[in-house]
């Protein structure tokens, strides 16, 4: 019961929320550089602000897009650039009865992601309101969104057609028509071929090109020795686990699985060694070093003739996502019964090892 209410507490301080700050510096526009933290939000939308800190415990500032050069997130090799672009709100579902490309976007001064940066044309992508990833080019001072929009027109008849605009490949076109050499078929609307389109348009001109590779896109995976007490049996534990983290905004969740052992386990009058496998889904919170978390895992136990399996729920406190001290299991669905009663009432340490996205 007491492990109970100390995961429920535990729960309710996570429930509270915290923003997740980042090590980061921004330009100024004079030039000046300013480093400490940024908030890490969904940044896959450009974006009019963000929340910065000096320093880590600092007070917080609001650096506006209008105010700043650019913004760069260091671990995640992320830069954000301050541009006016021309903004357009077209559903993929509405139906219009002309196109909405006739209508003049809206010019907003966003900070939005920069995917290459050359001599001659720099390639920018962000969401719109509907989840669409948009790219712009920035040529000769001038930003282009470059077209591509699928939507519903209706007639006089009211008979609706879908329409596919996909202009951007007269843009490209006209954009890369001072490259005498370059002759690249027209790329796919997605960020691969366009980033490799104009990676090799610029190196038309200067071969220092520079591709921004988000580290934050790369899943990757940490293994940890874990060592642990089980209370209820009174037995030790180790094993390891595996973890992945999962890439971009969501940087502080995980998948993870484990393979663990427990010597000396009572069973039916007998001391045996039982082997437990799990695997399962959480979430770290916060950007701190210090992070609670917690995991919802499935958790299968076999001795020589025992077995047991539920579906468990387990909190902990993470030093850097490194070392985690957990607590748990307490089970919220079993799928049987046994003389097994070690999913419950555990205390681990882990020790992981390898590249954490984030901070």
């Amino acid at each position: 019961m007491k492990l109970k209410t100390l995961c429920l507490l535990l729960l309710s301080s996570m429930a509270l929320g915290q923003k997740q700050y980042l090590p980061a510096y921004y330009i100024t526009l004079e030039g000046d550089t300013i480093r400490g933290m940024a908030e890490y939000k969904s940044m896959e939308k450009p974006f009019e602000s963000v929340d910065f800190r000096r320093n880590n415990e600092g007070a917080t500032e609001t650096v506006a897009a209008e105010n700043a050069k650019k913004i760069f997130l260091s671990s995640l090799k992320e830069e954000y650039e301050s541009l006016k672009l021309p903004v357009r709100d077209i559903s993929p579902n509405a139906t219009y009865a002309t196109s909405p490309l006739s209508v003049n976007p809206v010019y907003k001064q966003l900070f939005i992601q920069k995917k290459v940066g050359g001599a001659k044309a720099s390639l920018y992508a962000g969401e719109d309101n509907y989840g669409i990833t948009r790219y712009y080019v920035m040529s000769n001072s001038e930003v282009t969104e470059l077209i591509n929009y699928t939507y519903f027109v209706s007639d006089a008849n009211r008979n609706n057609y879908k329409l596919t605009k996909a202009d951007y490949k007269s843009q490209l076109k006209a954009l890369t028509s001072d490259a005498v050499n370059f002759s690249q078929p027209t790329p796919l609307y997605r960020e691969s071929s366009l980033r490799d389109y104009f990676i090799k348009y610029n190196s038309e001109f200067d071969p220092n090109v520079i591709s921004y590779q988000s580290a934050a896109k790369k899943l990757l995976l940490n293994l940890a020795p874990v060592v642990g007490y089980n209370f209820n049996n009174q037995s030790p534990i180790y094993g390891g686990k595996l973890r992945v983290n999962i890439p971009g905004k969501n940087y502080n969740r995980f998948i993870r699985a484990s393979y663990l052992w427990i010597p000396n386990t009572p069973i039916n009058s007998k001391k045996q060694t039982v082997k437990s496998f799990t695997f399962g889904l959480g979430s770290y919170m916060g950007s701190g070093n210090i992070r609670p978390f917690f995991a919802f895992d499935f958790e299968s136990a076999k001795s020589i003739n025992e077995a047991n399996a539920a579906l468990t729920f387990s909190v902990g406190i993470s030093y850097k996502r490194r070392i985690d001290l957990e607590i748990g299991r307490i089970p919220l669905v079993k799928t049987g019964y046994s003389e097994i009663k070690i999913i419950s009432s555990q205390l681990s340490l882990s020790l992981y090892f390898g590249k954490t996205t984030g901070k």
